[in-house]
């Protein structure tokens, strides 16, 4: 429901809580997709940060991108169906 909840707020208040936020945030959204055993919580990370990623500059991922493409290698390598499709 967090991960629901964020994906949300990342399109109502976005790109100024991508912007203002990032540091405290996106590194916690790539640990748990890289960490998470349950398929299902996985799967609603990585549509959390779909939601993250579309209001924002490109650029303002640069760095954080080696270590988010990463993890969306990582899930779609050995995660469930379900998360792949998501990454």
């Amino acid at each position: 429901a967090a991960l629901n909840t964020l994906g949300q707020m990342c399109t109502d208040f976005g790109p100024y809580l991508q912007e203002e936020h990032h540091g405290a945030i996106f590194p916690k959204l790539l640990l748990q997709m890289e960490t998470e055993q349950v398929p299902k919580v996985q799967a609603h990370c990585c549509a959390c940060i779909i939601n993250w990623c579309e209001n924002l500059d490109p650029t303002a991922l640069g760095p954080y991108l080696s270590r988010l493409m990463n993890a969306l290698g990582g899930v779609i390598k050995n995660g469930a169906v379900i998360a792949q499709e998501q990454a």
